[in-house]
């Protein structure tokens, strides 16, 4: 297999759509649509400070568990869009210590938002997100100019939909996204460079934490991912000859 097969982001992609598809279909127990994730495997497998000495496993867990379809979607897209270049860039194994070093970094972030924000209440940290808004830094340092796909990147917000249309039926949501793909892929198969898209995202998540702080969705923790992957890449840089990457202080990062 050769080394620049991005076989760990393929192998994570795999994870989270097994993890989703036996807990929210083969065991949901109502089997009704939306597919949202039982609250007896959000409470076992979602992390929780208050559960965590209990569950210290959850530090793992949490990323590959989904709350509905809109959510895993959005994640792997941009998963395939992020891994595949930071997996280019890192050797396997830092590839994945980076998505869990991330991962654990909005952890960090999470249990944060709940002191910063009062408007938040207490609840559960699901979905890989922080770990690949890590990549996405990753990416964004190491091949800022490398491209991807602009569907991925579009499909990649698909999430938000339900929060700003609310009472659309399900069906209506899956139809909109078949549409979006289908179009994105037929008409505009193109490629944007992964420093526009964490600015891009960067940005989002930052207006929506301004604009809807007490939203369920951990934006601080997104943020801590994002710091996950830099100190990451970074840190796995020591002792290892000088190549082409920006440094901290070039970042603005002191």
């Amino acid at each position: 297999m050769e080394e620049n097969f991005p076989i760990v982001t393929l192998t994570l992609v795999f994870l989270m759509i097994l993890v989703f598809l036996i807990f929210n279909v083969i065991v949901n127990p109502s089997k009704d649509l939306p597919l949202e994730l039982n609250q007896t495997y959000l409470e076992e497998f979602g992390f929780s400070p208050a559960n965590f000495t209990a569950h210290p496993y959850t530090l793992v867990t949490y990323s590959f568990l989904h709350a509905d379809i809109f959510h895993l979607v959005g994640n792997i897209s941009m998963l395939l869009g992020v891994g595949i270049i930071a997996e280019s860039v890192l050797k396997k194994f830092y590839f994945l210590a980076t998505f869990l070093v991330s991962s654990n970094t909005a952890v960090i972030f999470f249990i944060a938002s709940f002191k910063l924000i009062p408007q938040l209440q207490a609840g559960y940290l699901i979905g890989a997100s922080g770990g690949i808004f890590g990549l996405l830094a990753v990416a964004a340092i190491a091949r800022p100019m490398d491209g991807i796909p602009i569907a991925l990147a579009i499909v990649s917000f698909f999430p938000f939909l339900p929060l700003v249309f609310p009472s659309l039926p399900f069906t209506t949501y899956l139809v909109v996204f078949a549409i979006t793909v289908g179009v994105m892929l037929g008409f505009f198969p193109y490629f944007i460079p992964v420093a526009f898209a964490f600015v891009v995202f960067f940005l989002s998540i930052l207006f929506e934490l301004i604009l809807t702080p007490e939203v369920s969705i951990s934006y601080l923790g997104h943020f801590g991912g994002i710091l996950g992957g830099i100190i990451s890449f970074y840190g796995f840089l020591v002792g290892k000859p000088k190549r082409n990457y920006p440094t901290l202080k070039e970042l603005g990062i002191k």
